[in-house]
C-alpha cells in the first residue's frame, strides 16, 4: 500500500514539483521573444554541495550507530531507515551532478578537441552550453547506473553469501537427511540403525547431528535447528555471524546450566523486538524455560517464523527429542565421496534416507534465494525497458531541438558521420558523468540495505568486480543503442530544410 510516508509517494511528488518550479521561473519576456533559456554557464551550486555532504555524513553516522548498537532503536525502525537511506543516497547523487558538470566544463572542451578534433570540441561544447538539458538526461542515466548496479547485487550478489555459507556451515563431505527433495526441510527423521551403520563405516571420520523442529506458542511460530555444536566447531563450522559476541557465543550455547540460543535474523524476530542480550521464554515439555539470546546469524531465510539455533544436547534435554533429522558426514582423506554417496543411496534409499553431496547442498541453499532473484530479475527487465524508452525519447528531442544548429554544421562542411559520432560522443560523456556519481552511490546504497534487507530476510548481497563490469558494459550497450537511431536521423538532416526550420 502506498502511503504519504512511502518513498514512492514523495519521490513522485518531487519529480513533479521540480520541473514545475523551474517552469514557474521562466521569464515571460524571454518566453515571448523565443530566447533559449537553456544556454550559458551555471554558477557553481555551493549550497547543493553542502546539502549533499551533510546528508551523506548523516546517513554514514546513523548507519554506524545502528550497526554498532550505539543507537538503540526498534529493529523495524532501523530497517525502515535502511530502506529510506537507499533513496536518500540516490538524491545525494542528483545533487552532485551539477557540480560535476561545472567542474568538467572547465577542461573538457580543450581535452576532447585534442582527442577527437572538431567532433569532440562540438560535443563538449554542447554539454556545457545546455546544462539544464544535459543535467536532466544525465539524471536519467545516473538512475539507470545506480539502480542497475543495486538491482544486479540482488540478481547475482548472493554468490558471495552462498560461498560464505558453504565455507562455514557446509562442513560435511556428504549430507544425509530424512526423505524429501530439500535437505533443509526433511519430512521424516533418520532411523537410529541407519545412523549407527553410517558411523560404523571405516571411511567415515565424523558425524554432525542435527534435529529440526517447529512449534507454535501464543500465536507465534518458532523454528528450531538443534546442532551438535561441539562436533560442528571441531569440524571448523561457523555460522554467518550478524550481531553479538561470536568469540564467547558458542561456549554459551553449549552451557547446559544456562540455556542460550542463537537467533536467525528475520522479519518475525524483528517484529517481536528480539535482539542479542535479550531474553526469550519458551514453553518446553519440561516446563517454561528462559533463553538468553547470545547473538544473531544470517542464513535462516524465514519471514513467517522466529528461527533459532540451539545446542542439540540442550534441546534434547528440554524437549525430550533425541531424533536426528540431518547428518553432516565427514570422510577420511582417502575416501571417495562419490563412491560413498552411491553406497549410502543403495543401502538406505528404501528406508527414506537421502544422501546429498556438497555441490547439491550448495545448489539447494541457492535455490532458497531463487524467488528473490526472480523478482529482482523481473524488476531489472522492466527497469531496462523504462530507461531505454526514456533515453530514446530524450535523444530524439535533442535532435529536434537542434535541427537549425545541425543544418549550420552540415552547411559548414561537417559530414554525416561526424554529426552521428558527435551525438554518440555526447551520450557517452553523459554516461561517464552518470557512472562517476552513480557507481559510488550504488555501492553506498548497498551498504544501507544491511539495515533493511539483511535484517528482514536474513541474507546479504555483495558487489563483485565482474558483476560491476558486466552491468556497466550492458549499460554502455543500451546507451549506444538508444542514441544510435536519433544520431542517424540527425546525420540525415538536410541543411537547407534545417536552416528554414522553426
Amino acid at each position: 500500500m502506498v502511503t504519504l510516508s512511502s518513498p514512492v509517494t514523495w519521490i513522485s511528488a518531487l519529480a513533479g514539483y521540480l520541473p514545475g518550479r523551474a517552469a514557474a521561473r521562466v521569464d515571460p519576456v524571454e518566453a515571448m521573444a523565443g530566447v533559449r533559456a537553456d544556454s550559458g554557464r551555471m554558477a557553481f551550486p555551493v549550497r547543493q554541495m553542502i546539502i549533499a555532504f551533510v546528508l551523506f555524513g548523516g546517513l554514514l553516522v546513523m548507519r554506524m550507530a545502528l550497526l554498532s548498537g550505539t543507537l538503540n532503536v526498534p529493529p523495524l525502525i532501523a530497517a525502515q531507515f535502511g530502506t529510506n537511506g537507499v533513496f536518500i543516497s540516490i538524491f545525494i547523487g542528483l545533487l552532485l551532478l551539477a557540480p560535476l558538470l561545472i567542474a568538467l566544463s572547465r577542461f573538457l572542451p580543450p581535452l576532447l578537441a585534442r582527442m577527437f578534433g572538431v567532433t569532440g570540441m562540438i560535443a563538449a561544447g554542447n554539454l556545457t552550453r545546455r546544462p539544464k538539458r544535459v543535467l536532466a538526461t544525465t539524471m536519467l542515466l545516473m538512475f539507470g547506473v545506480a539502480f542497475s548496479q543495486f538491482i544486479a547485487s540482488s540478481n547475482f550478489g548472493y554468490t558471495a553469501y552462498t560461498d560464505r555459507w558453504s565455507r562455514g556451515e557446509n562442513v560435511g563431505d556428504l549430507t544425509v537427511s530424512g526423505a524429501g527433495s530439500n535437505p533443509f526441510t526433511p519430512l521424516i527423521a533418520i532411523p537410529d540403525d541407519v545412523i549407527a551403520g553410517i558411523a560404523a563405516r571405516a571411511d567415515v571420520s565424523g558425524l554432525i547431528a542435527e534435529s529440526l523442529a517447529t512449534f507454535e506458542q501464543a500465536g507465534t511460530r518458532y523454528s528450531v535447528r538443534a546442532v551438535d555444536l561441539a562436533a560442528f566447531r571441531a569440524a571448523g563450522g561457523a555460522f554467518i555471524w550478524n550481531d553479538g559476541d561470536e568469540a564467547t557465543a558458542y561456549d554459551r550455547l553449549m552451557d547446559a546450566d544456562r540455556p542460550a540460543l542463537l537467533l536467525n535474523t528475520g522479519f518475525a524476530a524483528m517484529g517481536a523486538g528480539l535482539k542479542p542480550g535479550g531474553l526469550l521464554t519458551l514453553e518446553t515439555p519440561t516446563g517454561e524455560t528462559t533463553f538468553e539470546i547470545v547473538g544473531t546469524a544470517l542464513g535462516g531465510i524465514s519471514v513467517d517464523a522466529i528461527s533459532m539455533v540451539l545446542d542439540r544436547a540442550v534441546y534434547a534435554r528440554l524437549w525430550g527429542d533425541s531424533e536426528i533429522d540431518r547428518l553432516s558426514v565427514q570422510l577420511t582423506p582417502a575416501a571417495d565421496a562419490s563412491a560413498v554417496r552411491r553406497d549410502l543411496l543403495r543401502a538406505y534409499a528404501t528406508r527414506g534416507v537421502v544422501t546429498f553431496d556438497s555441490a547439491e547442498m550448495i545448489a539447494a541453499f541457492g535455490a532458497r534465494l531463487a524467488s528473490i532473484a526472480n523478482v529482482s530479475s523481473l524488476l531489472s527487465s522492466l527497469f531496462v525497458v523504462i530507461i531505454v524508452a526514456g533515453l530514446i525519447s530524450t535523444f530524439t528531442v535533442f535532435v529536434l531541438d537542434r535541427r537549425r544548429e545541425i543544418g549550420v554544421l552540415r552547411a559548414l562542411g561537417m559530414t554525416r558521420g561526424q554529426v552521428a559520432r558527435g551525438m554518440v560522443l555526447e551520450a557517452l560523456l553523459m554516461l561517464l558523468m552518470a557512472i562517476i556519481v552513480g557507481l559510488p552511490i550504488a555501492l553506498f546504497a548497498n551498504t544501507m540495505q544491511q539495515l533493511s534487507l539483511q535484517r528482514v530476510m536474513g541474507i546479504y548481497f555483495d558487489f563483485a568486480p565482474s558483476e560491476i563490469a558486466a552491468t556497466l558494459l550492458l549499460t554502455l550497450i543500451l546507451v549506444i543503442a538508444s542514441v544510435w537511431l536519433p544520431a542517424q536521423a540527425a546525420a540525415r538532416t538536410d541543411p537547407l530544410m534545417a536552416m528554414r526550420y522553426e
